[in-house]
């Protein structure tokens, strides 16, 4: 069977109140009809938390409650994202005008493809230098900084292929001002005939 309970007032109990049981599904409805305001307050907690409900009730929208703190009473709880980029990157454009090292060497030609060897399933960007001095090209792209964005949780890693060991990656970090992150301009060494994943340090920017 189904009961309900109207109560006008306030429900005072020595004990802990509990409404609804675990084996059975339902809702907990709690309603103020002067405010749009649920006020709760902790017998051990001298500072309350009340909760505003929207004015509009012509909505069907699950309100998320995010910003609340911890339990333990830290900061609100946050999580990590993971942002990976394959080739060809999404919204990445080549250039080699706007990087000081590569205006006047920049001899070569950039491909894209895929790397099947093995239990190596990769895509790539490849750079063929066309000299026998050191020569290079950028690949540009800018990333959206996820929304609540606070700090970088690890340091990112990138991946690379040299046929020869003779090759390098050069990784330009910059945050949304412009400024270069964590180590400016990060040479990582590319290992013979194998790739090569290594972390690029810590960033701080936002």
């Amino acid at each position: 069977p189904n009961y309900s309970l109207d109560v006008v007032g306030a429900i005072n109990s020595s004990s802990a109140l509990q409404a609804g049981t675990s084996s059975v599904a339902g809702s907990l409805i709690l309603q103020d009809g002067s405010n749009h305001a649920i006020t709760l307050l902790s017998a051990t907690q001298a500072n309350a938390i009340t909760l505003t409900i929207p004015a509009d009730t012509n909505t069907s929208d699950t309100i998320c409650l995010k910003t609340l703190a911890n339990c333990s009473g830290g900061t609100a709880p946050s999580r990590v994202e993971k942002i990976v980029l394959v080739p060809e990157y999404a919204n990445a454009v080549l250039d080699s005008s706007s990087d000081s090292s590569c205006t006047s060497a920049n001899v070569g030609t950039m491909t894209s493809g895929l790397y099947n060897s093995g239990s190596t399933f990769q895509n790539y960007y490849k750079w063929a230098g066309g000299s026998s001095t050191t020569q290079c090209y950028d690949v540009v792209v800018q990333i959206p900084i996820p929304a609540g964005f606070t700090s970088w949780a690890a340091a990112p890693t990138v991946s690379g292929y040299s046929s020869d060991g003779t090759a390098a990656l050069n990784v330009d970090v910059r945050d949304t001002t412009g400024t270069l992150d964590g180590t400016a301009y990060q040479s990582v060494a590319l290992g013979s005939g194998t790739w090569t994943t290594v972390s690029l340090g810590s960033l701080t920017g936002t």
